[in-house]
Parts: C-alpha cells; structure tokens; sequence
C-alpha cells in the first residue's frame, strides 16, 4: 500500500505525442507594449506576452511567450510574433505569427506556422489559425492589454 501511495504521488512522465494530428482550444493571456507614433498615419509599437493554452491534442497545457512588433500604416494592423511554446517536461516549440486587422478591431484572425521544436518536438511542422479577442476586457495598468481566443490547428513531427 505504501509503494502505491508513493507511486501515485510522483509526477506523472510525459506522454507520447503523436507523430501527427489536429488540436483545438482556448488560450488567455497578458502582455505590455511600449510604441511611438509618427504622425498621424504612422504608429510603431513593440510587445511582450505570455498566455496559457487549453484544450485537446498538442497545445493543451502548455505555456506560450512571445515578442511582436505592431505596426499601423493609415488605418490597418500588421503584427509579426515570435514565439515560443513550453509543455510539462520543457520542451519547446518555436512559432512566426503572422496577423493584419482594422486599427480598432477587437476580434483579430491569424496564422501561426511552428518553425522548430526541442525534445519530442524537434523536427514539428504545421500550422494553427485562431481568432483573438482583445480591448474587450479593462487591463489593470497603462500600456498593458488582456486578451483570449480560440484556436484550431495540425501538427507533423518526423517518422
């Protein structure tokens, strides 16, 4: 009885990932942005976030951080992130997120394409869309946002 109690207190190990598959879920997150404008067309900013995933299949459970540039030119968006996901064991995916919206838009649709993976992950390839809903909730202090959304995808990792 001892060695079962032990047994059920120790950390679970990871499981296997399948070598491919689709995922969808949830994720929420925070993040700060710092940025200048220049004139009245113009406006640059840079940001920091970081977000949690839920769901079912690849991206449940894991934490994400990303740095972006946000630039509006007239009255649309064009965002880049680089980002980073990391599962229970640590192991990571590297993801470029592309993203182009209204000046204003508070539901923003973008794709992400994983470009490199540690552990049981390198190797990975595929894509995820989501769509993100941002503004809709009060950030806490100036120049930081709060945002969630929904998310869908597929993932390969070699044979």
């Amino acid at each position: 009885m001892l060695a079962l109690g032990i047994a059920c207190s120790l950390p679970a190990g990871a499981a296997e990932v399948p070598k491919q598959g689709d995922f969808a879920g949830k994720f929420y997150g925070h993040g700060t942005w710092k940025g200048v404008g220049v004139g009245k067309t113009r406006f640059e900013l840079s940001f920091e976030e970081d977000m949690i995933h839920l769901g079912e299949g690849l991206l449940n459970n894991m934490t994400m951080h990303c740095f972006g540039m946000n630039g509006k030119l007239d009255q649309t968006r064009h965002v880049h992130n680089f980002c980073v996901l990391t599962d229970i064991d640590r192991d990571q995916i590297a993801a470029d997120i592309e993203e182009s919206y209204p000046d204003g838009a508070k539901e923003i649709r973008g794709t992400g394409k994983f470009t490199a993976g540690t552990g049981k992950y390198v190797g990975i390839s595929g894509e995820v869309n989501f769509v993100n809903q941002i503004g809709l909730l009060k950030s806490f202090a100036p120049n930081t946002f709060d945002f969630y959304g929904s998310e869908e995808g597929h993932y390969q990792l070699p044979q």
